[in-house]
């Protein structure tokens, strides 16, 4: 078998082979039926490539510019102020670049980009026709209002205002931008992607840059918002819980003054508590304590900013406090030197603005020098005050020791007020630390962005890709020409090759052609008479043989060429010098009022026009069709007489049975002939219909000898590229041509 097969539940030996051979039969017989149909596999490619390239000249070129942006989230875990060494916090950035990236391609980033850009005085923008998907939604509310008679009723709608006009233009840009926007994110190397695709690539660019810009410059002023609404809402707590601090120290002066009383006594062992000199003296024992760290406080701090000018460094306002002046000029200070150094890196060191603060930096310093002198000898001032202060605290301390009286006043109360005042200043603590971790937290868990790789325009097109467009078509086209090439080989559900026929589990007798015309070339006829008798050579109808031979020639169904095939076999055994009677079914219209069979006793009965033999050679008897218990076949002057006279006659007997799918008496008759050759029309009669005929003749125990198929067009077999018994009739008519000159004359 070399075609592939849709009828597998119809050949007999299908199921005996077994699975490796059956696949492998599946794909070679797939390519053969590939290879049949090259002619369709290629156009359909060409025609594919073709439609491809069209693609390509036709589509308009799109440029996608990509611009990048980073997050780091790694911060400092603590506050300013805090003594805590910095370290960097993992967080899940999966979830917050998701986050980001929606709103990057959120639509009001889109509109702040087209309001940035000017994109809606831009008839590429505004004037854009809507999508296809946007002009049938349109086109159906139009005509459903047309159906419902809205239309009509509807009150007259008043043209639009300027700003109506604007926002609709706007509306149409964003719509624009956001389709040709993409914005795609990277966890893993905390990516953000923005694509923009435009045909011109400057602008793909410059849009993909903008989105960035202002993403950036939104996040910044999301990020300053929110710092200072929560240090507006900590500066009030402070503010408020430092008011009743200052109330309740205030009520304990005013207690302290009026009753004599610094501290309350401290009840001991036996529950006494401690008078008001103990309390004295405790006190002015801690005053000197203070008076004294003050000192050596105070001492540090100048030795600190000695040391520091004389390095040729500036002190911070922390070492230098109650001094407004010297703070706000190194706060100053400070301010024009970042100020340099971003206007340094931005402009470059050459730039009028960073030689102008430059400028201001040097007579900032020269001032900073001159007010750190004066702060040196303040600072030395309070070292001296500090001594003095110690030194009379020394003092008093020693008169107390002296003057000690006891007393307790209204302990109590003022354990009462010092308790209250303690819990102030430990809240006010904690509002200081909350407001310090406040910070923190929310430097630490903001994402911190920059625009890592601005978008330059790109040089070759992002679409339509020519590689992925041709090899798209390419697919496309073997795709459309495979489906085409079995579509055809499906809808052949004919017999056309021998293969074919042994599939069926039955011999291939031969494949004769179309009867030649009468101005085929002589080759043509030579190639069918040759194949008329390869027919009955199959069947060993032309050998030597001392009895007389039964051919009974059957057919599926009507049509199949079987009485041409008896004529033309007849004939060829005529020429052959055998005796033949054939027995032919007679039309309709020849069998009004005729006998079962009609005699041949004179010539001009027997010389048919259409076999122009002798009489004695041929002789042909005409059937009369009968449904009415059919007479001729089983009564008792049907067949079996007539073949048993005739045997004694002539050397081959054909006989001519009806379709065996319509008419049973092929059934009767195959017992009665010595072979039987079943006729089926080449790619005309389908498979299933002659294995439904040869199961019913082997079912009644008639066996053919094998098929023949009739009509086959050698043109159309020449393009299965195969090789059977009808392959060589179309590839070598010149080897019939020269055989017919040869022998000087006509192949009839």
């Amino acid at each position: 078998m070399d075609r592939l097969s849709f009828d597998a539940p119809f050949l007999p030996n299908a199921a005996t082979l077994p699975v490796r051979m059956q696949a492998e039969r599946t794909v070679s017989n797939t390519l053969l039926a590939l290879w049949r149909h090259v002619y369709v596999l290629t156009g359909a490619v060409v025609l594919a490539l073709a439609a491809g390239a069209m693609v390509l000249a036709v589509a308009e070129k799109r440029y996608s510019a990509e611009a990048l942006v980073q997050f780091d989230f790694s911060v400092p875990t603590a506050a300013p102020g805090m003594r805590e060494q910095s370290r960097g916090v993992l967080v899940e950035a999966g979830p917050m670049i998701q986050g980001e990236a929606r709103i990057v391609n959120s639509r009001p980033m889109a509109r702040r980009v087209v309001e940035t850009l000017g994109l809606a005085d831009d008839p590429a923008y505004a004037e854009a026709s809507p999508g296809l998907a946007d002009r049938l939604t349109i086109a159906i509310e139009a005509a459903g209002k047309a159906l419902l008679g809205m239309t009509a009723n509807q009150p007259p709608v008043n043209a639009p205002s300027a700003t109506a006009l604007r926002e609709e233009r706007i509306a149409r840009a964003v719509d624009q931008v956001m389709q040709r926007l993409s914005v795609t994110s990277d966890s893993r190397s905390y990516l953000l992607s923005v694509t923009y695709s435009s045909p011109d690539p400057v602008h793909a660019a410059r849009v993909a840059n903008t989105f960035a810009e202002e993403y950036l410059r939104r996040q910044q002023q999301a990020s300053l918002d929110a710092a200072s609404s929560v240090s507006e809402w900590m500066a009030a707590r402070v503010r408020d819980t430092t008011a009743e601090l200052r109330r309740v120290e205030a009520e304990i002066a005013a207690f302290r003054a009026e009753t004599g009383l610094l501290e309350p006594g401290r009840p001991d062992i036996g529950g006494a508590s401690e008078n008001v000199d103990q309390q004295r003296l405790r006190t002015l024992t801690q005053q000197l304590n203070a008076a004294s760290l003050a000192r050596l406080g105070e001492e540090r701090r100048l030795a600190r900013v000695q040391e520091i000018i004389a390095s040729g460094s500036l002190p911070s306002s922390t070492d230098i406090p109650g001094l407004p002046l010297v703070a706000a000029l190194l706060d100053r200070e400070a301010t024009l030197r970042r100020e340099m150094s971003e206007a340094s890196a931005r402009f470059g060191p050459r730039h009028p603005d960073v030689r102008q603060a430059q400028a201001g930096l040097a007579e900032i310093r020269g001032r900073l020098h001159a007010e750190l002198e004066r702060a040196l000898k303040v600072i030395r001032g309070d070292v001296a005050a500090a001594r003095r202060l110690e030194e009379d605290l020394q003092r008093r301390l020693d008169a107390q020791h002296q003057a000690m009286v006891a007393g307790k006043q209204r302990e109590t109360e003022l354990r009462n007020l010092l308790a209250n005042a303690q819990s102030l200043r430990e809240h006010l603590a904690d509002l200081h630390q909350s407001s310090e971790l406040a910070a923190a937290a929310s430097r630490r868990f903001s994402p911190i962005a920059s625009l890592a790789a601005p978008a330059d325009p790109p040089r070759a097109p992002a679409a339509p890709r020519p590689r992925v467009i041709m090899a798209l078509a390419l697919l496309g086209g073997m795709s459309t020409g495979v489906g085409a090439a079995l579509f055809l080989e499906w809808r052949d559900r004919g017999l056309r090759t021998g293969d074919d026929v042994r599939a069926l589990g039955t011999r291939c007798l031969g494949m004769v052609p179309e009867a030649p015309a009468a101005t085929s070339g002589i080759g043509e006829q030579v190639a069918f008479y040759e194949a008329i008798y390869a027919v009955g050579a199959s069947v060993n109808l032309f050998g030597p043989s001392q009895e007389c031979r039964v051919v009974l020639v059957t057919s599926s169904v009507p049509g199949e060429g079987q009485s041409m095939l008896c004529r033309e076999l007849a004939r060829a055994l005529t020429d052959a010098g055998k005796r033949v009677m054939l027995i032919g079914n007679a039309s309709p219209a020849e069998l009004q009022g005729a006998q079962a069979f009609s005699p041949a006793p004179s010539a001009e009965r027997d010389a048919k026009p259409e076999l122009p033999v002798p009489a004695p050679r041929l002789v042909v008897l005409e059937r009369r069709r009968t449904f009415n218990s059919h007479p001729d076949v089983t009564g008792p002057d049907g067949f079996g007489k007539v073949l048993e006279e005739a045997r004694r006659h002539f050397d081959v007997i054909i006989l001519e049975g009806e379709p065996v799918m319509l008419i049973a008496d092929s059934l009767v008759l195959g017992h009665l002939a010595d072979n039987i050759i079943h006729v089926a029309r080449w790619a005309g009669t389908r498979r299933r219909i002659v294995v439904a005929a040869q199961r019913r003749m082997q079912e009644n125990a008639i066996a053919p000898d094998g098929l023949v198929l009739t009509h086959v067009n050698l043109r159309l077999h020449a393009q299965l590229r195969v090789v059977d018994e009808c392959s060589f009739y179309d590839q070598e008519p010149r080897f019939y041509e020269s055989l017919t000159s040869r022998t000087g004359g006509t192949p009839i």
